[in-house]
């Protein structure tokens, strides 16, 4: 408990388990806290139906006033990237430093998928609709690994994925509830931290895969120049899931930011 805490914000459609590499890589440095966000896998749909990025902020801070942290190593993938900066605007006194994984600044379908962002807003509606069918269907190939080859073939993941912890990944995200996973989505796509950018203090690191269709490479570059303080490490042949390819020269690279970059612990 007297450890320093990581405190580990998961991507969208992924949990805890998404960390796994770098949990085994740290194991017995740090204290990691997580949290699954409102509406996915063990935590329920607010009644309210809150899916804004306020709602996720504010459901973080409570988590860290929960188990009383005061300062933290802030580490976000994917969607989690936007939420650390997010977090930036409310509680940047409680960030120690930054590793930032696979993300964006702002409207990820913006910057990633401008002409077919409306083509992504309306297979979202048609995956919550049609969900159950689709589930009956997709379910059986959580279980093969046909679709993780398929992915390989098709250069959407790099051939050096692990697949076992992918397709626990994929098995876990088929059982969640689509209609909230839409509608985060939806809130997700209009976010916008771009002026948080310039106003980081914190020793920041971004991964970033040279084969990421969801954060194109030029993103991460642009979130390097902008953030004072940041270095960047490209992985090749990394896609938006570099740490489930990667994981041994990734966290080999993180272990060597935070040694350079925070104090020494008093001996």
């Amino acid at each position: 408990r007297d450890a320093p805490v990581v405190f580990l914000i998961n991507g969208l459609g992924g949990t805890v388990d998404t960390w796994l590499p770098l949990l085994k890589h740290f194991s017995g440095r740090f204290r990691f806290i997580s949290f699954d966000y409102r509406g996915m896998f063990k935590s329920g749909t607010p009644p309210y139906k809150d899916f804004s990025m306020n709602a996720h902020a504010r459901d973080a801070q409570v988590v860290l006033d929960h188990f009383e942290v005061k300062s933290a190593i802030f580490m976000g993938w994917s969607m989690g990237v936007q939420l650390v900066l997010e977090l930036l605007r409310t509680i940047p006194e409680t960030a120690q430093a930054l590793v930032l994984l696979n993300g964006t600044f702002a409207k990820p379908l913006d910057r990633a998928f401008p002409k077919l962002k409306r083509v992504a807003l309306v297979g979202m509606d048609v995956l919550a609709l049609y969900a159950p069918v689709l589930k009956a269907y997709a379910r059986p190939l959580t279980f093969s690994r046909l679709p993780v080859k398929v992915a390989k073939l098709a250069g959407f993941v790099s051939s050096n994925l692990d697949e076992r912890l992918f397709l626990s990944l994929a098995h876990e995200f088929i059982h969640l509830d689509f209609v909230n996973f839409r509608d985060i989505f939806v809130a997700l796509a209009e976010h916008d931290a771009e002026e948080v950018l310039e106003t980081i203090k914190q020793p920041c690191l971004i991964v970033a895969g040279e084969r990421d269709l969801f954060t194109p490479i030029e993103t991460s570059r642009e979130m390097t120049r902008r953030i004072p303080n940041c270095e960047l490490l490209e992985v090749r042949d990394a896609s938006h899931y570099a740490l489930v390819e990667y994981p041994e020269l990734i966290c080999l690279r993180i272990e060597k930011f935070l040694d350079e970059r925070l104090p020494k612990p008093a001996r």
